[in-house]
């Protein structure tokens, strides 16, 4: 699915919703890069806009959509706690090799037999 971007100028009065499923009962809208605007009318008042990209697609489009992003973000979010779980270990092992080291070393100085 190949998502066309427009880019839209809304006058609501609250920061539109980056993904907006409520509007239609048949389609989504997705927003992006919105951005607060003025306009100054004829009359020298100002009025409020939003300005932003935005791309309709269908309910099933975006059920589709939503799948895949929720599969990639979770495989993405598995493999960063798994690089991170295994950096700890890394970690946790050069502790444990440190403090075996020091007390040979303390060992060793003091004359005292860790084996015996």
């Amino acid at each position: 699915m190949e998502i066309k971007w427009r880019t839209v100028t809304g006058s609501q009065e609250q920061k539109p919703e980056a993904i907006d499923k409520t509007s239609s009962s048949e389609v989504v809208y997705l927003r992006r890069n919105i951005k607060r605007t003025y306009k100054t009318e004829e009359k020298g008042g100002v009025v409020l806009l939003w300005q932003y990209e935005e791309a309709i697609v269908t309910q099933e489009e975006y059920a589709q959509y939503d799948t895949v992003v929720m599969e990639v973000v979770q495989a993405a979010v598995q493999e960063a706690v798994q690089e991170a779980v295994s950096g700890l270990a890394a970690e946790q092992e050069e502790k444990i090799a440190t403090v075996r080291a020091d007390m040979e070393y303390i060992a060793m100085m003091q004359n005292i037999d860790l084996e015996g």
